[in-house]
């Protein structure tokens, strides 16, 4: 999903702000910093490899933001069923949920482990 917000000339995707980080500054990524700043803006939030143990880059997932509500308004996930559907993932991809401060607020996020979702599609975001 496009995030609606111009950034560096462009709208940026959410697929394209996670492979970016996933890559990270070393390979022309985005570092943590760089990442959050577009994520924040669909109330998405992120760490950068090492952060979480036993995790490469991690994409915070709310179980419930009105920014989201929107990007799913036409999906059968538009009340907020994403959640539960990310909790059905593989196991490793998805890690244990844990409180991430997003936009200044503390929110219960379910963290996608993208090294681990990339190995499981076997191809890009």
């Amino acid at each position: 999903s496009q995030i609606d917000a111009w950034r560096d000339g462009v709208k940026p995707t959410i697929g394209g702000v996670c492979e970016k980080l996933r890559i990270g500054p070393a390979a022309g990524g985005w570092d943590e910093r760089g990442a959050r700043e577009r994520l924040e803006l669909v109330s998405l939030g992120c760490f950068e490899r090492g952060k979480i143990p036993n995790a490469g880059a991690v994409l915070a997932v709310p179980a419930s933001a009105p920014q989201l509500h929107r990007i799913f308004g036409d999906t059968d996930f538009h009340k907020g069923g994403w959640y539960t559907a990310l909790k059905q993932a593989p196991k490793g991809i998805v890690l244990p949920a844990k409180k991430v401060k997003i936009n200044g607020s503390t929110t219960h996020c379910l963290l996608i482990d993208l090294d681990a979702f990339e190995k499981h599609v076997g191809g890009g975001l």
